[in-house]
């Protein structure tokens, strides 16, 4: 086998580790790669991303840092992770290398110079000014230009994808942040209408933490109701995660408080699966338990009435 079709095989087998979230033997084939070929940016771009996945965010800098050295001026995906991994100013000058690399290789698209998707790229452009417009309502949301950037940065990422559920999300955090609610609503619920008949496996629907961080945007503006249509939704997919349970016991403590206190058992019941040890969010749990039945809430007493009435149903 020659060097070329090993190092295509270590590709193609640390995608397939990917795929099965296989990381630290993905990490391995690309390490192998990069013992054949040192320069091998692909490699490098690849094993930042894993790195990052693996919270490995020091060694991801320098590996990333290095394909920047060596290709300073190709793939935009390796500054889009620098920027994840940085704060403030340059997390902003890592993302705006990025999307200066977009929309050259967009212009020379249109060009004729090389093939590619117009549409796929004006996406990923979009995308990157949602992470810029995020930075600036956190990290330097004190800059004295920062409204005036996200004005400017949402208004090109909707005119680049005016249908991304992720662009309508992000304009609504916006709206949110100026105290513009009902603007915030209408933004928010025309990017849930994009997605909520979608089903799993299909590329339309939005990644699973997207829909959860558009639940808590639904609750922060009172649509506790949508909010609960999301979150059910999300655990058909998996019911394993504490914090969605714990979301929708709150979302339901305003108009429902028997299926309220039914989540939040069932949250209980999932933190002591997760082995969580932060009394915190234990207390957290209790409490909202409380408020809703009003005093304090015996619940080993209330999850083993809950067992035998699952236990009826069965016989």
């Amino acid at each position: 086998m020659s060097n070329k079709e090993s190092i295509e095989g270590l590709f193609q087998n640390a995608e397939n580790f990917i795929n099965s979230l296989d990381y630290e033997s993905a990490e391995t084939c690309y390490s192998y790669i990069l013992s054949m070929q040192p320069d091998n940016t692909e490699a490098l771009d690849s094993l930042g991303e894993i790195l990052i996945e693996m919270d490995e965010r020091e060694r991801a800098k320098k590996v990333l840092s290095k394909s920047v050295d060596i290709a300073p001026n190709e793939g935009a995906a390796k500054y889009f992770n620098l920027g994840q991994i940085h704060e403030g100013q340059q997390a902003i000058n890592f993302i705006s290398k990025g999307i200066q690399i977009l929309k050259n290789q967009k212009s020379d698209i249109i060009a004729g110079k090389i093939k590619g998707d117009v549409n796929d790229i004006s996406k990923e452009i979009a995308s990157a000014l949602c992470s810029l417009t995020e930075i600036y309502m956190t990290d330097n949301c004190m800059d004295e230009d920062a409204e005036k950037n996200c004005s400017l940065f949402l208004e090109e990422a909707v005119s680049l994808a005016p249908e991304s559920p992720e662009v309508l999300q992000t304009f609504a955090s916006y709206r949110i942040s100026q105290c513009k609610n009902d603007d915030a609503i209408d933004l928010l619920t025309k990017s849930y209408n994009l997605w909520k008949d979608k089903g799993v496996g299909d590329l339309r629907l939005p990644s699973y933490e997207l829909r959860l961080s558009t639940c808590k945007l639904f609750l922060e503006l009172g649509k506790y109701q949508l909010a609960s249509e999301i979150l059910n939704s999300l655990l058909d997919e998996d019911d394993q995660i504490s914090e969605v349970w714990y979301l929708l016991g709150y979302a339901y403590s305003f108009f429902d408080k028997e299926a309220s206190m039914e989540s939040l058992l069932k949250c209980k019941k999932v933190l002591q699966r997760e082995n969580c040890k932060e009394p915190v969010i234990h207390q957290k749990v209790d409490d909202l338990l409380k408020h809703i039945s009003g005093s304090e809430v015996n619940t080993e007493s209330m999850e083993s009435n809950e067992e035998m009435e699952l236990e009826n149903k069965n016989i």
